[in-house]
């Protein structure tokens, strides 16, 4: 009995379909009719392409130039051997405060203050045996600090030295920061807009801190920004707002109602999401429950009013322009402590600006209702390292009658945008999300890293890049070595059931989309509907997949896309997949694939 089998396809016809059998361990392989297969059907048998011309390696990257001592230094190229030769790297000039990866190319390492000065003429390169690719040099400037003074990370103008005057201090529970002493701004409360060399500071010795009812957390306005935590651990940031007691019961239903101010958000009558925060017997460390909106399945706003008992157990509704909330949590809720999601973004952008060398890193963010980093215009030089995301999204647009809550989100011209290292955890929309919107057009997101997150719990799509507009670009994207689990269940408006169009990892082509030097490899996925979904009709860009581990959803990789539009496919393991391999182009490749008929281990 085999437990799975190694495939080789090439070229072998218009339509290729991997089935598991219902035994678990057979396997069939169907095409359309139109294939030629001369006696034999296995896949040893189908016709195989010559192999490709020796071409040399690619090697891409834009290291950052500036550290902070007592901070980490991280940069990792992305490089790729159309021959499917395994790389080596090299490093010329390393520093001796950072460490190297000859197997990945990974530079890291924390600087401190003896370290401090400039590095130049450092060159790292990759070879496949046969030929050898370098990036152009480059240098690293570790910064000193002084002695005491909360730092924050990031990299930032060359020009630019932190100063005190540059760090501003944020504690929302209290009147000064965690050593007592007066904050940078006096008032200690969050800033609508950051301007230049700023640098945010959260107090993580505060327990957390709740953003009043507004739509934004802050603007980032300016450059060389930096979002962190001071103090001895992660700080914790919460749209919520707080609401203890209130309610009155409406009728003698389980339904309970109370004024709430609430904030302005423009979104219609329904908004956001709740959290029980009592941690009581039920839940020690608080749920997430369901909403209900008003505006679907016939439930309109005028006849909610009317009767308010129809709101369903374990949901909730927040009519805005009578500035009434109400809850049914099949128990009195002034019994809990309960969080209403009343923040749009923790970070936005303004559409048309380029805030550039931005840094978000070591924060915990809890319950804003649409993105909780939104990344628009020409923004560039972005880094989210080490975060953690959770319970984001539940806004209803009554106008386009869609819910937003991406984790973090890039659209219009952003660049060179890396996000690694995450946690983000159920997520009502995709938790990584870079796409255009419907009638964008020239749009270019170009050289964007998405790697080493951890995402668990999702609606839509664990990384969702989309264009819904007219000849717009996404280029140099990388998605790699990402674990992403659960996808379709949790923050949904079906609750803990999965979504049927629940993918893991999404690329979806529009209006003459093109996708340019797209490479997904290394990830370890269970979604609901697809661990790996390549669609859209103009969409004919080829895209490498490679080294993934894809479990247990009803297709391993579907390619949507016409017979021209080829996949470049890898040593993947599929296991447990109902369909292991669906895929409508003839030119898509696949080797050394591995087929396992139970579903594997994703962790």
């Amino acid at each position: 009995m085999h437990n799975g089998f190694r495939v080789e396809l090439r070229g072998v016809g218009a339509l290729l379909i991997f089935v598991i059998a219902c035994s678990g361990a057979n396997y069939s392989l169907a095409s359309t009719p139109s294939v030629q297969q001369s006696g034999n059907t296995s896949p040893s048998a189908l016709p195989t392409a010559p192999a490709p011309a020796q071409r040399v390696p690619r090697i891409s990257g834009k290291p950052p130039t500036r550290v902070t001592a007592g901070h980490v230094y991280r940069f990792r190229p992305v490089a790729t051997d159309s021959n499917g030769n395994p790389l080596l790297f090299r490093i010329h000039n390393r520093p001796a405060w950072a460490r190297f990866n000859p197997a990945t190319g990974l530079l890291t390492g924390t600087p401190t203050n003896s370290d401090a000065g400039f590095f130049s003429n450092i060159i790292i390169s990759a070879s496949d045996g046969l030929s050898r690719t370098a990036l152009p040099p480059f240098s690293i400037t570790a910064v000193p600090v002084s002695a005491g003074t909360p730092t924050g990370n990031g990299n930032f103008d060359p020009a630019f030295v932190p100063s005190p005057g540059d760090f501003l201090y944020v504690d929302l529970n209290s009147a000064v920061d965690g050593t007592g002493s007066s904050p940078a701004d006096p008032t200690n409360k969050l800033p609508a807009q950051i301007g230049d060399r700023r640098q945010l500071l959260f107090n993580s010795d505060s327990g957390v801190q709740t953003i009043p009812c507004r739509n934004d957390g802050v603007f980032v306005v300016g450059s060389d920004i930096q979002i962190s935590s001071y103090g001895s651990q992660r700080a914790t940031i919460s749209g919520y707002q707080i609401v203890t007691g209130g309610w009155s019961q409406v009728g003698t239903s389980n339904v309970w109602q109370r004024p709430f101010a609430g904030g302005a958000s423009g979104a219609g009558p329904v908004v956001g999401s709740v959290t029980d925060l009592s941690s009581t017997s039920e839940s020690s460390t608080g749920d997430v429950l369901n909403w209900q909106n008003l505006e679907e399945y016939g439930n309109k706003i005028g006849t909610f009013r009317n009767d308010p008992t129809v709101l369903a157990v374990g949901t909730y509704a927040y009519d805005w322009e009578q500035k009434v909330m109400y809850i049914n949590v099949g128990a009195d809720p002034n019994q809990r402590q309960m969080g209403l999601s009343c923040v749009g973004h923790f970070v936005n952008t303004l559409s048309g600006a380029s805030p550039s060398r931005v840094t978000i890193h070591n924060v915990r963010l809890i319950g804003f209702a649409r993105e909780a980093v939104n990344i628009i215009g020409s923004a560039s030089y972005w880094h989210a390292y080490d975060n953690d995301l959770y319970a984001i999204g539940g806004m209803y647009n009554v106008a386009s009658h869609w819910y937003f809550g991406s984790g973090i989100q890039m659209s219009q011209h952003a660049n060179n945008v890396e996000i690694d290292h995450n946690t983000i955890v159920q997520i009502f929309d995709s938790p990584i999300t870079p796409q255009h919107f419907g009638g964008a057009t020239g749009g270019y997101l170009h050289d964007l890293h998405f790697h080493d997150n951890f995402i668990d719990r999702w609606a839509l799509a664990a990384v969702e890049m989309s264009d819904f507009g007219n000849n717009n670009r996404f280029d140099n994207i990388t998605v790699e070595d990402n674990i992403a689990i659960n996808g379709g269940k949790g923050y949904s408006r079906t609750g803990d059931t999965p979504q049927g169009y629940t993918d893991g990892i999404q690329v979806r082509g529009g209006n003459s989309s093109v996708f340019s030097s797209l490479i997904i490899r290394r990830n370890r996925v269970n979604a609901y509907n697809s661990n790996i979904r390549i669609d859209g009709s103009n969409f004919t860009n080829p895209v490498l997949v490679d080294s993934n581990v894809l479990s247990a959803a009803a297709y391993g990789i579907i390619n949507q896309r016409p017979t021209s539009a080829s996949i470049d496919a890898n040593a993947n393991t599929l296991c447990g997949n109902t369909v292991q391999v669906y895929d409508k182009a003839a030119a898509s490749q696949y080797v050394g694939d591995k087929l396992l008929a139970t579903a594997c281990a994703i962790h």
